[in-house]
C-alpha cells in the first residue's frame, strides 16, 4: 500500500530498506519489483540512505527465486556488490580495531565503541548491512590525552586523507583545539592502510561527551555510561560497547544534534534512513532493551527532548515501533521544536513537508528561508 505523500519509488526504497518486514509488507515488496518504475532513482536513494545491504538481503531472502521476471537485473547486482563490499569494509575496520583496542587495555583506559558495527551486530545481526565509514570511541575526558598519546603510538595523525597522495594531512593545531572546545570531538585520527583491499585508511572518531555538538559537559554520566560498559562479540569479535540503553540514549541524541542544526542539513546529514533504522532496530530486536530502565536513564540526565525528538520521527516513517508508554512518558510540553532548523540559537527554518516524505526530499536545503526567530 502506497504511504502517503510519498512517490512510488520513494515507497519501494523504503521497504526495500526495512530489515524487519511483516508478511504482508514482502508481499508487497515482492509485487513492487516486478512493477514499471524508475530503477535508477531508487538505486540512488538506498545509496543516499546507505540501505543498499538491507534491500539486497531482503531481495535474496524473499524475492530472488522470481528474479527471471525483473527486468532490471544490473539494479540487483549493484546491490549485491555493495553489500559485499560493505562486509569487507566493517570486516577491515573490525580488524583494525582490534588492533586499538588491545593497546588502550594495555594503558588501563576505559574505552567503549559507540555506533557502528555494534550496531550492526545489535540492531541487524550483520554487519554487512551498515556501512560506515569512521569508528566512534567514547571516552571520559580525563583519558583524552593518554588516549591520544596510544593512537600516536600507533601511527595515527589527526587530519584528513588526501586522495591524491595516499597520505594524511596534518590538521592545524588550531582547528584540533576549536573542535575539542565546540563539539566534545576529536579531530578525526587517521591511519594509511595499504594493506587493506576495501579501506583507504583507518578513522577513529573520539568522543567524550553525550551532549554532542555544543560546549555543555557531561562528565559525570560519560564516566557512569563507562562504568557499565559491556562486552559483546561483533562478527565473532569481543569489543567493549556501552550498555544497551546508554547506546540507545546516544544514538537518539546524535540523530536530533544532526537533524536539527543548519550546518548538518546543508550537508545532507540531517534525515538519513541509516540513522533512524539503527534507533528502529534496537526496538525491533527481540530482549535487547529494557525499555523502562531506558526511560527512567533518560529522565535522570535530563534528555527527554532530544530522546522524543528521535523516537518521534522513528513512529513517524516505521509506525507504533515506540511504545505509547515510552512517548507519554518522554514528551515535552512543546512540540514546536519537532520541525524547526537551528543555527546556534537561532530558528531560520520551520518545515512543513511530512517527515517521511522529507526523508526523501534530498533538496530540502533549498527551501530553507533564513529569518531571525530566536529560540526561547
Amino acid at each position: 500500500m502506497l504511504q502517503s505523500n510519498l512517490t512510488q519509488e520513494e515507497h519501494t526504497a523504503l521497504i526495500l530498506s526495512n530489515p524487519f518486514l511483516e508478511d504482508s509488507q514482502i508481499e508487497e515488496m515482492q509485487e513492487l519489483l516486478y512493477q514499471q518504475q524508475d530503477w535508477n532513482v531508487i538505486l540512488g536513494m538506498l545509496h543516499v540512505h546507505r540501505t543498499a545491504g538491507i534491500a539486497w538481503k531482503n531481495i535474496k531472502r524473499y524475492a530472488i527465486h522470481l528474479r527471471k521476471d525483473f527486468k532490471a537485473t544490473y539494479f540487483l547486482k549493484s546491490l549485491e556488490i555493495m553489500y559485499k563490499g560493505q562486509i569487507e569494509t566493517a570486516r577491515d575496520n573490525i580488524t583494525l580495531n582490534d588492533q586499538l583496542f588491545q593497546a588502550l587495555d594495555q594503558k588501563g583506559i576505559e574505552y567503549a565503541i559507540v555506533k557502528g558495527s555494534v550496531i550492526g551486530q545489535w540492531a541487524y545481526g550483520d554487519v554487512g548491512l551498515r556501512l560506515f565509514g569512521d569508528n566512534d570511541l567514547f571516552i571520559s575526558q580525563d583519558q583524552l590525552q593518554e588516549t591520544g598519546h596510544v593512537l600516536k603510538e600507533l601511527g595515527y595523525i589527526q587530519g584528513s586523507w588526501n586522495y591524491e597522495t595516499e597520505t594524511v594531512t596534518p590538521a592545524k593545531r588550531k582547528d584540533i583545539l576549536y573542535l575539542i572546545m565546540n563539539s566534545h570531538q576529536t579531530y578525526t585520527y587517521m591511519k594509511p592502510t595499504p594493506e587493506c583491499r576495501f579501506i583507504d585508511c583507518h578513522k577513529i572518531d573520539v568522543q567524550f561527551s553525550v551532549d554532542l555538538m555544543t560546549g555543555n559537559r557531561t562528565d559525570s554520566i560519560v564516566q557512569e555510561m563507562l562504568s557499565r560498559r559491556i562486552q559483546t562479540s561483533v562478527d565473532e569479535h569481543l569489543v567493549w560497547s556501552l550498555k544497551e540503553e546508554d547506546m540507545l540514549i546516544f544514538l537518539c541524541i546524535h540523530f536530533y544534534k544532526e537533524a536539527i542544526y543548519l550546518n548538518e542539513v546543508e550537508s545532507m546529514k540531517d534525515l538519513l534512513l541509516y540513522k533512524l533504522l539503527d534507533i528502529y532496530g534496537m526496538f525491533m530486536r527481540e530482549d535487547l532493551l529494557n525499555v523502562e530502565l531506558f526511560v527512567r536513564r533518560t529522565k535522570a540526565y535530563g534528555f527527554e527532548k532530544m530522546v522524543y525528538f528521535a523516537l518521534h520521527y522513528v513512529n513517524e516513517v516505521f509506525p507504533h515501533t515506540i511504545p505509547d508508554l515510552v512517548m507519554d512518558a518522554l514528551q515535552p510540553e512543546s512540540l514546536a521544536y519537532l520541525s524547526e532548523v537551528l543555527d546556534a540559537n537561532d530558528v531560520v527554518h520551520t518545515w512543513n513537508q511530512p517527515i517521511r516524505k522529507r526523508f526523501f526530499h534530498i533538496n530540502r536545503s533549498l527551501e530553507i528561508q533564513k529569518h531571525s526567530v530566536h529560540k526561547e
